[in-house]
């Protein structure tokens, strides 16, 4: 459902009244709601997705939902707490954009408190 993200949003949405917010139900609904051009409502799954369940494709799609709200520092200081081997990822997120990706260990890795929406860890 790709490229029908109308209908992906509406299956997903059924999903998630069955078996309430699991974190990839909102990760997927979240790519949903990018498509159509909500990030607002893209960041907010992706931040409870997060919370439920921190894995590097979740924290991923949440910067790419902070770039999509016109929140780019946070997003590249999320993207500086990864280990020098996700560099790739970042490199990827910010190509294109006219913007240099961040530097990999600028931040420590370990416990690295990226700024986020309510002061969170990311």
């Amino acid at each position: 459902h790709r490229h029908r993200p109308a209908e992906a949003l509406q299956l997903v949405g059924r999903a998630l009244e069955i078996v309430g917010p699991q974190p990839w139900l909102l990760d997927t609904r979240a790519a949903a709601l990018a498509e159509l051009d909500r990030p607002e409502e893209a960041l907010a799954d992706l931040e409870q997705a997060f919370d439920d369940m921190p894995t590097p494709t979740i924290r991923f799609h949440l910067c790419q939902a902070l770039i999509n709200c016109q929140r780019r520092t946070e997003a590249r200081n999320a993207l500086a707490c990864w280990s020098a081997t996700s560099k790739g990822w970042a490199m990827k997120l910010f190509s294109g954009r006219g913007e240099d990706p961040p530097e990999v260990g600028s931040l420590a890795h370990a416990g690295c408190a990226a700024p986020r929406p309510a002061g969170k860890k990311i």
